[in-house]
């Protein structure tokens, strides 16, 4: 394959993992609303756990931590 070819296939793949993080970011934003109950809160990290975005887990995953801590 030419250079120019794969360079082509790296930036549509590359493309195609941004569109996924904004339609992700956007799901994630539309889940957060729900986030205030500790129901919500597993529900938003499960969702994260299924699309593999390791930061956002642990971010929610600290903001689950103190709302239980909050709520005893």
């Amino acid at each position: 394959m030419s250079g120019q070819y794969m360079e082509a296939i790296v930036n549509l793949s590359l493309d195609h993992r941004y569109t996924q993080k904004n339609n992700l970011a956007a799901e994630i934003t539309e889940l957060e609303k729900n986030f205030d109950t500790l129901q919500g809160a597993q529900s938003v990290i499960a969702e994260l756990l299924v699309e593999e975005n390791w930061g956002l887990i642990e971010e929610r995953q600290q903001r689950l931590i103190e709302l239980v801590v909050h709520s005893k």
